[in-house]
C-alpha cells in the first residue's frame, strides 16, 4: 500500500521476488500478476506463467486459478480448455470463488465442456454465495435470460394459437418479437 513509504511498483516487485524465491506461493502469484500486467517489471507472459505455475504446483488456489486463466486464454501458453478446467477444479475444491465463477463461464459458453446453463448456474451460485460479485451478476443475467426464454416460448405459442392478444408484456425484447409477428394488441 505504500503506507509509511513512497509507493513504488518496482520496490513491491523486489519484495515479492524475495518472498517468491523462498517459495512463498502468495508472492509467486503476485509476481506472476506483475509480469502479466507489466507492473514494476517489463511485461512477460512467459514469466507470469512461470510464477503462476510455481504457486499452482504448491497447491495454492489463487495460483491455480491464474494459471487456469492463462490456459483458457492462451496467455503465455498454448490454449487448452482441458487444462484450464483441471486447474479451476483444483482451486474450486479449496473453495476459491473465482475458480467457481470461471467454471460457471465454461459451462455457460460450452468451452471444453458440454454447454449447460443449469451447471453454469450451479457454479455461479456457489461463487455468489461467497460474495463473488461477477458470479452474482452472471447468475442474475442467466436467470433473467432464462425468464425471457420461457416468456418468449409462451408468446410464440400464443401467436401459433392465434391468441397473441392475450399476451401482454412490457419488456422491449418481447414487444419487438410480438410486433414482428404483426399481431395487434388490444
Amino acid at each position: 500500500t505504500g503506507e509509511g513509504a513512497p509507493k513504488s511498483e518496482t520496490e513491491a516487485v523486489r519484495w515479492y521476488r524475495l518472498a517468491a524465491d523462498q517459495g512463498n506461493p502468495v508472492a509467486q502469484t503476485f509476481l506472476g500478476t506483475c509480469y502479466e500486467n507489466g507492473q514494476g517489471v517489463a511485461k512477460s507472459e512467459t514469466e507470469a506463467v512461470r510464477f503462476y505455475r510455481l504457486a499452482a504446483d504448491q497447491g495454492y488456489a489463487n495460483g491455480q486459478t491464474c494459471l487456469g486463466v492463462c490456459f483458457a486464454s492462451g496467455t503465455g501458453v498454448a490454449r487448452s480448455d482441458a487444462e484450464a478446467i483441471r486447474l479451476f477444479h483444483l482451486a474450486e475444491a479449496q473453495g476459491n470463488s473465482r475458480a467457481q465463477y470461471l467454471l460457471g463461464r465454461t459451462y455457460e459458453l460450452g468451452r471444453g465442456v458440454p454447454k449447460s446453463l443449469e451447471e453454469a448456474a450451479r457454479w455461479y451460485r456457489l461463487a455468489a454465495d461467497q460474495g463473488n460479485g461477477d458470479a452474482r451478476d452472471a447468475l442474475a443475467a442467466l436467470t433473467s435470460g432464462a425468464a425471457y426464454a420461457v416468456a418468449d416460448s409462451i408468446m410464440e405459442e400464443c401467436v401459433r394459437l392465434g391468441v397473441a392478444h392475450v399476451f401482454r408484456y412490457s419488456g422491449t425484447v418481447l414487444e419487438e418479437k410480438l410486433s414482428s409477428t404483426r399481431c395487434t394488441q388490444p
